[in-house]
């Protein structure tokens, strides 16, 4: 399997092999961003795109209102030139210093990894249009050409707003900052000025509570931050885990990663034993969903593929058919576990998921290190 923005594409169907190609091409000629280019050539428009990225990435979206009031400490966090290199726009710091960005493309892995290796932090991402970002852009950095008002007329509410949803990252970044002197000065016209509005809520420091986690509203299903934050085992994390994933899903099974392959751990949901599943041993040296989820550290959500190891996976999970949701947790960049889930509903709170997944592979970072230390 291939892991390139543009193949994920493909294989969600929004693109054929053939248009692909002529929006790298034109890409490479042009300059700007893949996204562009497809949308240029009029192979799919912008929501299109983000409807695709939203689905496959199990990401939320952030609007371009949402994207007109972002406090100035925040954006001063990735300098200009990174901003219009790849096409991201620094949001929200949340209380444990984790950096959310929204992206046009947030399938791009290099992007991801340049940003984590700048800010040094944790790194979430929201989905937004393409001209959203060029425009957000525009407004803060003074850059990508002449800032231009958004398409629409923003109404400012005085109402308290429900903050955009916020994505618990599968893919999570934190390295050592890189050596700022080897980029090259990009040459930019004045930044411009941050708006006058007060930021909303998302941009300030909260509480850790679950029900004031941006993106999560109090309701019936929320996020177990706090049991994730106090567990004392990597057992009790799986645990905490899975008892949540049986509010969200039918079935759910978590695989640990050990020595090139994924190991079947617990499970929960009819048709599962966990007795058969701890004799799954999936090799990630062989093409699979799994081994594409954990090569590309991005999540899956859709069909499951027909590949003969696939179609073998199904038989023993006893899969009813349908999408299927297979997550990746990581502990900075290396994935310790994935999530398998069936049988989805179609109103599968994304935004607590994410949270839930995020903190877990925080949980297990923490332990890890514990155990480390006290050797």
């Amino acid at each position: 399997m291939a892991y390139s923005p543009g193949d994920l594409l493909v294989r969600g169907g929004a693109l054929t092999a053939g248009q692909l190609r002529q929006a790298i091409d034109r890409r490479a000629r042009e300059g700007g961003s893949l996204g562009e280019s497809i949308v240029a050539l009029g192979f799919r428009s912008e929501d299109e795109l983000v409807a695709l990225y939203q689905k496959r990435l199990v990401l939320p979206r952030i609007t371009e209102a949402q994207l007109q009031r972002i406090d100035r400490d925040v954006l001063a966090l990735v300098p200009p030139e990174l901003a219009a290199e790849f096409r991201v726009v620094p949001v929200h710091m949340d209380p444990e210093e984790g950096l959310t960005i929204a992206m046009s493309d947030p399938a791009d892995m290099h992007a991801i990894e340049e940003i984590g290796f700048f800010v040094d932090k944790f790194i979430l991402r929201y989905v937004a249009t393409e001209s959203a970002v060029r425009r957000a852009i525009q407004r803060y950095y003074g850059l990508l050409g002449k800032p231009t008002e958004p398409d629409f007329d923003l109404q400012i509410d005085t109402t308290p707003e429900e903050p955009p949803h916020t994505a618990a990252p599968p893919v999570v970044v934190l390295t050592k900052k890189k050596d700022e002197a080897k980029r090259a000065p990009v040459a930019r016209a004045p930044q411009a000025p941050p708006p006058v509005d007060e930021p909303v809520v998302l941009t300030k420091k909260r509480s850790i509570h679950p029900a004031t986690l941006p993106g999560v509203s109090p309701g019936p299903i929320l996020p177990p931050i706090h049991e994730l934050r106090d567990a004392e085992e990597r057992d009790l994390v799986a645990k905490i885990l899975l008892d949540f994933a049986a509010r969200v899903v039918a079935r759910a099974a978590l695989f640990v990663s050990r020595k090139g392959e994924l190991i079947g751990f617990d499970v929960r949901g009819p048709g599962l034993d966990r007795g058969r599943l701890e004799m799954l041993q999936i090799p990630l040296s062989r093409p699979s969903l799994f081994e594409a989820v954990v090569k590309s550290r991005l999540p899956y959500r859709g069909a499951m593929p027909d590949s003969p190891q696939d179609k073998t996976l199904a038989r023993a999970l006893g899969a009813p058919g349908g999408d299927v949701l297979v997550w990746p947790i990581l502990v900075r960049d290396r994935v310790v576990a994935v999530l398998y889930a069936d049988t989805l509903s179609p109103d599968l709170p994304e935004a607590a998921l994410q949270a839930t997944l995020y903190e877990a592979g925080r949980a297990y970072e923490r332990l890890l290190m514990q155990k480390s230390v006290a050797r």
